[in-house]
């Protein structure tokens, strides 16, 4: 049957024969990048290679930590890269952290990487890599520092200053870690300052701190570091390049005074000489002494949002202080109080080690799972709509069935039904897969979901953003960042699976992610697949830029006052909010200002994590009203998850009122290399609120806004969870401090919230501290409270109050997280 007789047909041949060459034109993944062309033959090179890694091959886990890798050239000169593989201890994926490395013959050189400590066995290898060989290698093992230990770094010229901190124990069983630093050691990631519960500068030259150290260092007393600096002969050195805004005094030359008083703040006798050479200072606004008169203070104490700066006017490392037997008793004191005690949930977890069971709950460093489906929750992964696709199924039977049949009977050539039919099948084929196709999308996509930190009168912002990317094909994707972050891969869940000899086996998995620093900084996916999702986050401070002004006062109900919008973001959706209020502020362009009025309703404990998460979250409940409402909802969810949430690195613990917003413009822009893309941005920017306790003379604290910290447990069974304390013998000591100290009281009572059922289901005895009296006296739980009336005596000088809870035992008792409310005057 010649074609040219039948042109119909032979149109429908040349279509099939289009449609099918079209099909198999479809996308051709992209060559995967390669590695780095092998240069010249190195191996005869002599290398030898040392690790330390963290401080003196110490960190704290779940932190990150410094790697410094040494190299020795012995032979020619040689170039390639130093690396160190880091292990996803779930999984058996591996990172590979990288810098480029050039070291000249006879010579030896520093390489300084940053990983997270994050791998159960402790043991880091780095290696010298030139092309495809390995040069030499070298390992060494972690040792973790207690989450529980408080830990202290000292700067000075003295290598044996303050070595006596570490005979301190604190609350029965918590040490105290003392790490010696050079300023080059110091870090200029506030991350790797974390590390630390406290820093002290005494006698070292402070000129050789960098400006960036400097701001790494202020961004960590934000968020509740302690700054001590000592003063004394040698102050000169020490402040010559302290920043004005770390110095809570200024200082004007030396003077001979009496010690004795540091003796009376500790209880401990100074015999012999108390006489000793202190700075003269003048004191800034804002700064209050601990020890001494107001013409010659021995300790000062300044805030800087959350954190302390404490100001010695003597040196600690001369007589009569380095002489003097009580420096343990009076750093005892300070570390209780100034620095172990910085953030509530932090301090209790860490008390609760001197307990038989450890806190249940765990601190994350990378966030919470919720930010990695918070990742993937974009319009590109949507399946298709359901009714889309029954409407197509609808239109292909209609047309392969009815209406071909129709069609051919009308043109009498039912006999084509043989071509019509598998030509309808290849075209709805196609159609579906070019529909498939193209809703994915040919362009990478990244989402970038940020935490921003705004700290009043701190000008650095600290942030964490997770960035996504999504593969339209299979290839290795290069993501570029500026400058020199900290950034740690986040679980590889849509890699390739792990060879057989991965994780499965106790062996190490492929290597998924190569993190190269430098003077920026790439992360490479070395292998993604097809329309799979691979991600990482960036831990920084950046520059403020601007700050969230808030004017709030307390009153019988609640809070009062305004928020001032000061960045240069708009603020979408601005609210709010404490553990027990919430107040919508709407949208806050810059510059502008919302009223507050936020109402506050003490309730108990919730068991879906803390309550501020839970007043937070229950505005985001999705409505159902469509899907890209929902999906928006849900991200903003689970942002806040990883905020709040209990796997927290609890940043925002003793943050009582926090305000904050949504912002939709790139925090820490990632670009991935040589491909256009679609970029999707959510930030939530939060603040600190500042609240005023006083009015004129008047105190008033409502519920909700001061809760004690639990300083001592003794007990066989005590743990904390997010319900607040169970135990089912012993005694949980807690103890809370006045933000104002009270001249009198006229009302004092602690509200003790419980998940069990109400306290008369146990015999729950209750006392409180006499300061007056130096003993601890019965007071009368009634119903859920401790009411103290005017509380004679219960007041320390400092404004500190303490309760005291004992279980006789054998029930179990769930103790929801205390807290104050009071009225009075103050000084």
């Amino acid at each position: 049957m010649p074609l040219r007789r039948h042109p119909g047909l032979a149109l429908w041949i040349v279509l099939i024969v289009l449609v099918l060459s079209w099909s198999a034109a479809g996308p051709v993944a992209a060559a995967g990048q390669g590695g780095q062309p092998a240069g010249t033959d190195q191996s005869a090179t002599n290398l030898k290679m040392t690790v330390i890694p963290g401080f003196g091959g110490q960190a704290k886990f779940g932190r990150w930590v410094p790697v410094e890798v040494v190299v020795t050239n012995t032979g020619p000169d040689v170039s390639g890269r130093v690396v160190i593989d880091h292990l996803e201890a779930n999984s058996g994926y591996r990172t590979e952290y990288a810098v480029d490395a050039v070291v000249a013959s006879g010579s030896k050189k520093a390489f300084l990487l940053h990983i997270p400590f994050t791998d159960l066995q402790h043991a880091i290898e780095a290696r010298f890599i030139s092309g495809a060989d390995e040069l030499a290698s070298a390992r060494a093992q972690m040792e973790a520092i207690p989450a529980t230990d408080v830990t202290v770094g000292v700067l000075s010229d003295d290598p044996a200053a303050l070595n006596y901190l570490g005979a301190i124990t604190l609350d029965q069983k918590r040490r105290v870690t003392v790490v010696h630093l050079q300023p080059a050691q110091l870090s200029r990631h506030v991350g790797v300052l974390d590390n630390f519960d406290l820093l002290v500068l005494d006698n070292v030259d402070t000129q050789a701190i960098s400006q960036d150290q400097w701001g790494a260092i202020e961004a960590w007393i934000g968020v509740r570091g302690t700054l001590a600096v000592a003063g004394g002969p040698n102050a000169r050195k020490t402040l010559a390049g302290l920043p004005a805004a770390l110095l809570p005094v200024e200082v004007d030359g030396t003077a001979p005074a009496d010690l004795s008083p540091l003796a009376v703040y500790a209880g401990k006798t100074m015999p012999g000489a108390t006489a000793g050479t202190v700075s003269k200072v003048k004191l800034k606004t804002g700064t209050t002494i601990e020890v001494g008169r107001t013409d010659l203070p021995l300790l000062v104490d300044a805030r800087i949002a959350g954190g302390h700066l404490l100001f010695f006017s003597a040196d600690l490392t001369l007589a009569p202080l380095a002489d003097w037997g009580g420096t343990t008793a009076l750093w005892t004191k300070l570390l209780a109080t100034k620095v172990a005690s910085a953030s509530t949930t932090a301090a209790s977890a860490q008390v609760l080690i001197s307990s038989k069971m450890a806190p249940s709950g765990s601190v994350s460093l990378l966030g919470t799972p919720s930010v990695a489906y918070a990742l993937r929750n974009l319009p590109v992964m949507d399946l298709p709509s359901m009714r889309l696709l029954g409407a197509l199924l609808l239109i292909y039977v209609l047309i392969i069935g009815p209406l071909n049949y129709f069609i051919l009977r009308r043109l009498d050539r039912r006999d084509w039904a043989w071509v019509t039919i598998p030509l309808v099948v290849v075209l709805f084929a196609g159609s579906a897969y070019v529909f498939a196709f193209k809703g994915k999308g040919r362009d990478v996509i990244t989402n970038n979901l940020a935490i921003v930190r705004l700290d009043p009168g701190v000008p650095t912002a600290r942030t964490q953003t997770y960035v996504g990317v999504f593969a339209p094909s299979r290839r290795a994707y290069r993501v570029s960042l500026a400058g020199d972050p900290l950034v740690a891969a986040l679980s590889a869940f849509d890699a390739p699976p792990p060879v057989s000899s991965g994780a499965a086996s106790g062996g190490a998995g492929p290597i998924t992610t190569r993190i190269s620093t430098g003077s920026s900084t790439t992360v490479e996916f070395t292998d993604m697949r097809m329309w799979s999702m691979q991600s990482f986050m960036v831990d920084r401070a950046v520059p403020s830029q601007g700050a969230i002004e808030s004017n709030l006062r307390t009153g019988p109900n609640g809070l009062t006052g305004s928020v001032t919008n000061k960045t240069p973001f708009t603020l979408k959706d601005a609210f709010i909010v404490s553990d027990f209020g919430y107040t919508s502020l709407g949208d806050l362009g810059p510059g502008q200002t919302a009223p507050v009025d936020l109402k506050l309703t003490a309730v108990g404990g919730s068991a879906y994590g803390r309550p501020m998460l839970t007043q937070i979250m229950n505005q985001y409940n999705p409505k159902g009203t469509s899907t890209t409402v929902d999906r928006e909802l849900n991200r903003r969810r689970m942002l806040l998850e990883a905020a709040f949430g209990w796997e927290r690195e609890g940043r925002w613990d003793d943050d009582r009122v926090v305000v904050g917003g949504w912002v939709y413009q790139p925090i820490d822009q990632a670009t991935v290399a040589d491909k256009p893309g679609q970029d999707y941005y959510l930030a939530f920017v939060g603040s600190p609120a500042q609240v005023s306790f006083v009015d004129g003379k008047d105190l008033l604290i409502p519920d909700g806004l001061l809760r004690p910290t639990l300083i001592e447990a003794k007990s066989n069974t005590a743990a904390h969870n997010p319900d607040g304390y169970a135990f089912s013998d012993g005694s949980l000591t807690f103890e809370a401090v006045f933000p104002v100290v009270p001249r009198q009281l006229s009302s004092l009572i602690f509200w003790l919230p419980n998940a069990q059922n109400g306290p008369g289901t146990v015999a729950l005895k209750t006392e409180v501290y006499d300061w007056a009296k130096k003993a601890w006296v019965a007071a009368r739980l009634d119903t859920s409270t401790v009411d103290l009336g005017e509380g004679k005596g219960l007041v320390s000088p400092d404004g500190r109050v303490r309760l005291k809870v004992t279980n006789p035992g054998g029930v179990w008792f769930n103790l929801g997280e205390p807290m104050i409310s009071a009225r009075g005057k103050v000084k």
